[in-house]
């Protein structure tokens, strides 16, 4: 994941709005909260789908709750990361239908962003007028997965593509335990190792060696190993044993990652 996040770091730098592209599961989303964490900037997320409105993307004119049926503006996530320069993330957009995207040319082109307030604002990269401005610390950045629905050819010149691609080796997955789950050093090596166990057994099970080891894999994968660390510390100590106790225990549907 160090590459993603170096060419995330690159992307922001320059203010180019990034598309992270890979299969469900691998962390396109996890290393962006990493790295905004790790920055100690805000980050606002959103979940696209097919029935994902404009509305939904720029905000719209509603009645407020508690507020004797006043009607004003509901800023959305992505109104309120450009105002106030926070980090955005829309998951999984290519979920949503292609006129929807459309609607955000300007922004992704780097120019303006139209809210539907009443009365309407359009903000600007280099407006005079604080109020009007796109702030310059907000970051723009999508996550999506390499189906048959690609980017348009106008979507792509707009951003940079970053494969996010899965963990398979030793070292890599040793750095994503330690990151993610809090362990030490040990402890982490000891857990990618039996992850690189719980993969050969799959194989000599005739489990398919490209499967991804996916974060719901890891995160199964580390509460059985938490559990059994507590119950079963002589299982623990057996590295075979403990790999062998957690694929059993496994769920089926999980097991074909391993």
């Amino acid at each position: 994941q160090w590459a993603v996040l170096e060419s995330l770091l690159l992307s922001m730098e320059v203010d180019q709005p990034t598309a992270i592209v890979g299969k469900t599961g691998v962390g396109k989303t996890e290393v962006l909260r990493y790295l905004y964490a790790q920055l100690r900037l805000p980050l606002l997320e959103q979940a696209f789908h097919a029935d994902t409105r404009e509305q939904e993307i720029f905000g719209s004119v509603t009645i407020k709750s508690g507020e004797g049926g006043k009607v004003g503006y509901q800023a959305s996530p992505l109104a309120l990361a450009a105002e106030h320069g926070l980090g955005y993330v829309g998951d999984e957009v290519l979920s949503s239908k292609s006129e929807v995207r459309e609607s955000w040319n300007a922004l992704s082109e780097g120019s303006e962003l139209r809210l539907p307030s009443r009365p309407p604002r359009v903000l600007r990269k280099n407006a005079d007028k604080p109020s009007e401005r796109i702030h310059p610390r907000h970051r723009m950045h999508l996550t999506t997965n390499p189906g048959k629905q690609g980017f348009t050819e106008a979507e792509a010149t707009r951003f940079t593509i970053i494969a996010c691609p899965e963990a398979r080796e030793f070292k890599e997955l040793e750095a994503l335990i330690r990151r993610d789950f809090a362990c030490d050093a040990k402890e982490a090596s000891q857990c990618a190792r039996l992850m690189v166990d719980l993969r050969a057994l799959q194989m000599e099970k005739g489990g398919n060696s490209k499967t991804p080891i996916t974060t719901r894999i890891l995160a199964a994968f580390m509460s059985l190993y938490v559990e059994l660390r507590q119950n079963a510390p002589a299982i623990v100590a057996a590295e075979r044993a403990m790999a062998l106790t957690i694929a059993n225990k496994l769920d089926p549907e999980l097991r074909t990652g391993c």
